[in-house]
């Protein structure tokens, strides 16, 4: 299991779930700034001199974008950790094999995200498989320094008041797709198989949670 491993019970001590930032909530997406129209693609750019970020490790190992597309199943489910714990794990079978950790569910009082992270030179889908599974995705304006009071969540819903889905423009902050409920679930997802990804730790940034109630 990668990412950042607050799956750990010390991490949870160190950063107990009452140090945490609430978040909005929206059912309409923002503008163009962050979304680009259903279908279209943008890639490869050349990255704005302002992201100058480090490129997390194990992502794409190039500047610029390889332009090849990868496509695949985004697929998320739960995991119980304690009595009102969940963990909400997911694969990318599009770039990678492993599952990783991309939320805490507390059953009393909400989600939890630490991490954010954006892709300075492409963009990237995110789309329904099956109706009636609404999920939640964490998305900040394109900006080299994240804000916490930057930060919305946005509920994909693929009915009459809520978008199908969703194409993250490049640079945009993002969290993965986090699934409102227990049962696994499968979005479609399209980006380059460069994968090139930088990413915010609010933890080690501003010693909070990113807390969705």
């Amino acid at each position: 299991m990668s990412i950042s491993g607050y799956a750990n019970l010390a991490v949870l001590s160190k950063f107990p779930l009452k140090n945490r930032f609430t978040v909005p909530m929206s059912k309409v997406l923002p503008s163009q700034n962050y979304v680009l129209p259903l279908y279209e693609r943008h890639w490869p750019i050349t990255p704005s001199e302002t992201f100058t970020q480090p490129l997390q490790l194990m992502t794409g190992e190039m500047l610029y974008c390889d332009p090849k597309v990868a496509s695949g199943k985004f697929v998320t489910r739960y995991e119980s950790h304690s009595k009102n714990i969940q963990h909400v794990v997911s694969k990318n079978h599009a770039i990678e094999s492993s599952w990783y950790r991309v939320a805490i569910r507390h059953l009393l009082s909400g989600f939890y995200v630490r991490e954010l992270n954006h892709h300075p030179d492409s963009s990237q889908h995110f789309f329904h498989l099956k109706p009636s599974r609404p999920f939640l995705m964490l998305l900040a304006p394109p900006n080299p320094l994240l804000m916490m009071d930057d930060i919305t969540a946005y509920l994909i819903n693929d009915s009459k008041t809520s978008p199908r889905g969703l194409v993250i423009a490049p640079g945009v902050w993002h969290s993965p797709p986090i699934p409102l409920y227990r049962h696994p679930q499968e979005i479609f997802t399209q980006q380059t198989q460069s994968h090139n990804c930088i990413l915010w730790d609010t933890l080690h940034k501003s010693q909070q949670w990113i807390h969705i109630e």
